[in-house]
């Protein structure tokens, strides 16, 4: 199993080229790891305090890439997961109380992070 997570400097780039980008390292990993099932992860989202100071890092830009990531999947050897489910509020922003900069989770929460992983990624054969 391998996992990608992008950061968000990735919203400073252009996009497309970012896609395209991640696509050929999805293709260069299928070449080297061919039995390798492959989760393509979303990006955290901030505070709303943070997306709503912020004409770069928001939600708003968060959501428009993740919705490109998820494109590159395929279901079947990639996929495409998106743990925001699991430290967003009510309204889709990170909960405040996760984070103590507005953008990244504190590491007290990498066992619910982890948790969420086992309980949300495919498993094949014996896994």
């Amino acid at each position: 199993k391998i996992y990608i997570m992008l950061g968000i400097n990735e919203l400073g780039y252009k996009t497309e080229k970012t896609i395209a980008e991640t696509e050929e390292t999805i293709q260069k990993i299928k070449e080297q790891q061919p039995e390798a099932t492959i989760y393509l992860s979303a990006n955290l989202h901030v505070t709303k305090v943070r997306s709503e100071r912020d004409k770069l890092i928001n939600n708003k830009k968060i959501d428009k890439f993740n919705q490109k990531l998820e494109t590159l999947t395929d279901n079947k050897g990639v996929y495409y997961i998106d743990v925001n489910e699991e430290f967003d509020d009510e309204n889709g922003n990170l909960r405040a109380e996760c984070t103590g900069d507005d953008v990244h989770v504190y590491a007290k929460y990498y066992q619910d992070w982890s948790e969420w992983l086992c309980k949300n990624t495919v498993q094949r054969g014996n896994e």
